[in-house]
């Protein structure tokens, strides 16, 4: 039983430190995290729930975004033939959506959110440079937004490793809380057959 609860608590804490948000980024759901402190367990879960389902889609929609400016990008490169971006923009791009697409693989949107704001800034900048047919200001852009959202990827790595940890530390403690609890109703059981 109190293994149960422990774990939750624990998994609960590690989520919740995890899918951490700025009020500027979604101030809606400032309101409803502090009443859901309020209700019951079970509504706690099915909030926790819905959230990651809500940021899921967020972040997808981010991607698809990307994804598709780095290939609007290519097929204005392809139409403008000569005046098009320089193919070393095109792969800075490239690099940049790729090194987000790792970021994403780890939540880095949430667990690194300030990092992943600003290499998320910086690749817009980089379109508005590349669409201004400023190819240099583009580039540097893009390979600097790639640097944060590998930046960002590292970030959202440690803080996972620091919650395994935590949570193999919390699964010793239940298994040490276990065994001494068998051994104390060993004890207890010895003393109360010797006691009759």
């Amino acid at each position: 039983m109190y293994r149960i609860m422990i774990v939750i608590l624990v998994s609960c804490a590690l989520f919740f430190s995890a899918c951490s948000s700025t009020p500027e980024e979604e101030p809606e759901e400032t309101t409803p995290a502090e009443t859901t402190e309020q209700e019951s367990e079970p509504q706690e879960e099915e909030s926790a729930e819905e959230t990651a389902a809500e940021e899921s889609t967020e972040s997808e929609t981010e991607n698809e975004q990307v994804a598709s400016a780095a290939e609007t990008s290519e097929t204005e490169s392809t139409t403008e033939a000569a005046a098009g971006p320089p193919d070393d923009v095109l792969a800075a791009s490239q690099r940049a959506v790729a090194a987000k697409a790792k970021a994403d693989s780890l939540k880095a949107r949430t667990s690194a959110a300030e990092t992943y704001d600003a290499a998320a800034a910086l690749f817009a900048e980089g379109k508005q440079f590349e669409a201004e047919a400023e190819y240099d200001e583009a580039k540097s852009s893009y390979t600097e937004a790639e640097a944060s959202f590998l930046e960002a990827y590292e970030i959202a790595a440690e803080k996972r490793a620091q919650a395994m940890t935590a949570l193999e530390a919390a699964d010793d403690a239940i298994s040490n809380a276990e065994k001494r609890a068998e051994d104390a109703k060993r004890e207890a059981g010895v003393t109360s057959e010797g006691g009759s």
